[in-house]
């Protein structure tokens, strides 16, 4: 028997839920509701932690005004409980009336950041005339391409679903991150300013969610958080600061499981970075005139501990990996169920990256590598003269140069975290995954597909060729859908409908995915 449960309220979910767990026959709602001691059995589950019942209740958030990093780094970065659809600057023309300005901006400044976004909505507007004019690019592929430009603070709206517990962990990570003197984590202003919404709106739920369930869960994250990163943030970690360290990884992320078969221990994860970075950037010294500095990198690493902690879900099967699988940028583990993934794109791209939750992720706080990438932002293919024309091409390299000339000029004013908006969407970053193997087949389907976007395709492809070394692909699936389609024979190969790219990619061998330019 299946049933759905409708219009439950907070209390019905979550003592629903906890009794059916010792009860010999499944009780209803309606045994829920008329049962007098469900204040006492919530309390009392408040008390000893136990917050899985309280998953059950669920908020259906509309979110706007908002900026794409916010979104990056913590809506979709923080915790994997979501799902979430965001408004598409592949598919909605942009304009002007939709860019975050932080409240600590001077007046003065705030006219040159109305002046700094309008500039580059004209510049948009440009290359988005530009592509289709000489490359005769439809509206959404000029859209996709011209994007690049348009800074992290652009605003769009989402509808975001999380449940009660990953509001509660949003707010107090939030508010313990704004009232820590350490100034590293990025757009703290933007992050309270949402704690605080989040919370009026949940003392508003319709269906009555008591202030003290509220308060109480946010005072233990709280008490916890702010000993625990204040204690990570210090230069020398003791064994039992090592040990808290392993209990954030443990309690706060809320990723593990089966923990006995997991290495948390800190100098294990740290030293697991250190090698790859080491192997992964030795490598791009062979393609690069200006050699990259290991030590500085591996100097970098070690000062900022709280990187390899912060927003990441690393340390989830972390022992599926040993330290000499990370030889070249992709490896599978002896049994192939894991791989690991080192490189560098653009923001922009990992925004998409970042949807298949399945993947293990470690990001980086931006400014710890930002002069260190061998290249800052991302160039589409269609912005080079060997493409387009030397005018587009100088075109997007004068704008980008416009764009961080200005970013840098407004961070020695306020700081590198709190004006993170102004770079641009093609700004790169460090992307380091773990894969599970099995679920990578549906990511890689997705993303080989030729109406995906084109950096996340050439990126997915990358890992695959390099794969490709050490499985059968085709055994794996790890092909666009048309070709799965293909191999088993349902028709239509194609599953796009009027999407349809209008190449023959199913009948393409391997080699020939390459080609794809836009």
């Amino acid at each position: 028997m299946v049933e759905k449960l409708d219009n439950l309220t907070f209390k019905e979910s979550i003592t629903s839920a906890a009794r059916n767990c010792y009860s010999k026959k499944f009780l209803t709602p309606k045994d829920t509701f008329l049962w007098n001691k469900s204040n006492d059995l919530v309390k009392d589950l408040l008390k000893a932690e136990h917050n899985t019942t309280f998953e059950h209740y669920t908020l259906n958030l509309r979110i706007e005004g908002y900026s794409r990093h916010f979104i990056w780094r913590y809506l979709h970065g923080l915790h994997d409980f979501y799902t979430s659809d965001q408004q598409s600057q592949r598919y909605v023309h942009l304009d002007i009336e939709h860019f975050y300005y932080p409240d600590f901006l001077l007046e003065e400044d705030k006219e040159k950041w109305k002046h700094f976004y309008a500039f580059l909505i004209n510049k948009y507007e440009y290359f988005y005339e530009k592509l289709q004019e000489v490359l005769e690019l439809d509206k959404k592929k000029a859209q996709e391409f011209a994007r690049y430009i348009i800074p992290l603070g652009q605003t769009p709206h989402l509808v975001h679903t999380i449940n009660f517990i990953t509001a509660i962990r949003y707010i107090a990570y939030f508010e313990t991150i704004s009232g820590l003197e350490f100034t590293r984590y990025e757009i703290k202003n933007e992050a309270l300013k949402f704690a605080t919404e989040l919370y009026i709106l949940l003392l508003n739920e319709k269906n009555n969610i008591p202030k003290e369930y509220i308060l109480e869960i946010i005072r233990n994250e709280r008490q916890e958080l702010t000993n625990l990163l204040n204690e990570i943030n210090s230069k020398i970690l003791s064994k039992e600061e090592k040990e808290k360290i392993k209990k954030i990884i443990q309690e706060h992320e809320n990723k593990l499981k089966n923990i006995d078969n997991i290495e948390t221990n800190y100098q294990i994860l740290l030293d697991k970075l250190i090698n790859i970075y080491k192997i992964k950037y030795k490598k791009l010294l062979e393609k690069q005139k200006e050699p990259l500095n290991i030590n500085k990198i591996i100097e970098v690493l070690n000062k900022n501990k709280i990187n390899i902690l912060e927003h990441t879900n690393l340390a989830k099967n972390i022992s599926n990996i040993s330290e000499n699988d990370f030889d070249i940028f992709i490896k599978t583990n002896k049994r192939f169920e894991y791989f690991s993934s080192l490189g560098y794109a653009s923001h922009s791209m990992d925004s998409q990256n970042q949807r298949h939750r399945t993947t293990n992720k470690y990001r980086p706080l931006l400014k710890d590598f930002y002069n260190l990438l061998p290249d800052k932002y991302y160039v589409p293919k269609v912005f080079t003269k060997e493409i387009s024309n030397e005018e587009i091409e100088k075109e997007y390299h004068k704008t980008m140069n416009y764009i961080y000339d200005f970013f840098e000029e407004q961070s020695k004013k306020y700081s590198f975290e709190e004006v993170i908006y102004l770079l641009p969407n093609a700004h790169n970053i460090i992307i380091f995954d773990i894969e599970n193997l099995e679920f990578y087949t549906h990511k890689a389907k997705k993303r080989l597909c030729w109406n995906a976007q084109e950096e996340i395709y050439h990126y997915t492809l990358q890992q695959v060729k390099q794969l490709k070394n050490y499985i059968n692909i085709n055994e794996y699936n790890l092909l666009p859908p048309c070709q799965i389609r293909k191999k088993y024979d349902i028709k239509p190969f194609c599953p796009e409908g009027s999407r349809y790219c209008g190449q023959s990619v199913a009948k393409m061998k391997f080699e020939e995915l390459n080609k794809r330019i836009y």
